[in-house]
């Protein structure tokens, strides 16, 4: 991956949300949520030892290669994005971290990172990735050395649920829900999040074996504020995102913002009782 001090050709801007620092706190809160709800930060399954040469994709405020180097100091850990705009500056780069600006979405993938990696992490692509994630997954694959791990982690909004007080009404919540779940919704089409772990299984993903497959509802109490303020920070966002759109997308935009609104406003006037939330879903796929 090229450093930053290096001059590099900006790649094209995939990312669909913001990267200011209410974008920020926000990718922050849901690495806490994650690793809260799921109670470790690297799947257990995952080896990392003296010399491991770790990757993170798609870094974005690089809380958790930070992490990772933390808990790792053993191992060497190289971050990449196409944008380093959020990560903190190189004086708070730990010695073994390292962020670069790399679009993995690019052809072709530089040779020097092909079989560079005994583990490559990647968090938070479903929307970048609606449909078939086969192409994207032989892409990693490729980055890492034979026998190396991709450690994947998801959100499944397609299972997102109003949990709620016994005998708590919630209808705009839902609405919100039964929106993003419309089929018509980008992330709607990432139906792949629910059965990656079977088609792994049933051989339909080349190259891989399925080492270990968690999916978990963060309903612990210590992250159910967090949630509720996600749900806030992420809809301005994508009402943000519409509205730099042109003529449907900021017509949508409205009627996402009254849908939203209508719901955060319900979970405040209910005392914060009501939450939605979806399962957390962690992959370890292992190259053949």
């Amino acid at each position: 991956m090229s450093q930053d001090s290096e001059p590099v050709p900006q790649p094209r801007e995939h990312y669909p949300l913001s990267r200011d620092l209410l974008s920020s706190a926000r990718l922050h809160l849901q690495h806490t949520v994650f690793v809260t709800g799921l109670g470790y930060l690297l799947h257990p399954d995952v080896p990392i030892g003296p010399g491991s040469h770790v990757a993170e994709i798609a870094t974005g405020t690089g809380i958790f290669a930070l992490a990772l180097a933390g808990a790792h100091p053993e191992a060497r850990v190289e971050a990449s994005d196409i944008s380093l705009a959020q990560v903190p500056n190189r004086h708070w780069w730990p010695a073994n971290a390292t962020f670069a600006v790399l679009d993995v979405l690019q052809d072709p993938l530089p040779d020097s990172l092909l079989a560079r990696y005994d583990v490559l992490c990647l968090r938070h692509f479903v929307s970048l990735q609606p449909g078939d994630p086969r192409p994207l997954i032989a892409r990693l694959l490729s980055m890492l050395k034979p026998g190396g791990y991709l450690h994947w982690q998801e959100w499944d909004l397609t299972t997102a649920a109003v949990s709620a007080p016994d005998g708590t009404s919630t209808p705009k919540m839902q609405a919100l829900i039964d929106y993003i779940k419309d089929p018509a919704r980008h992330v709607a089409r990432a139906t792949w999040v629910g059965d990656l772990h079977q088609r792994v299984e049933a051989g339909e993903v080349p190259g891989v074996e399925l080492v270990a497959y968690d999916r978990v509802r963060p309903t612990k109490p210590e992250v159910i504020a967090m949630h509720q303020e996600l749900m806030a920070l992420g809809t301005k966002e994508v009402v943000a995102s519409l509205r730099a759109r042109e003529s449907e997308a900021s017509v949508e935009a409205a009627k996402f913002e009254k849908i939203a609104h209508e719901a955060v406003d319900e979970c405040l006037t209910l005392g914060r009782g009501p939450v939605i939330d979806q399962e957390m879903v962690t992959w370890v796929l292992r190259k053949k």
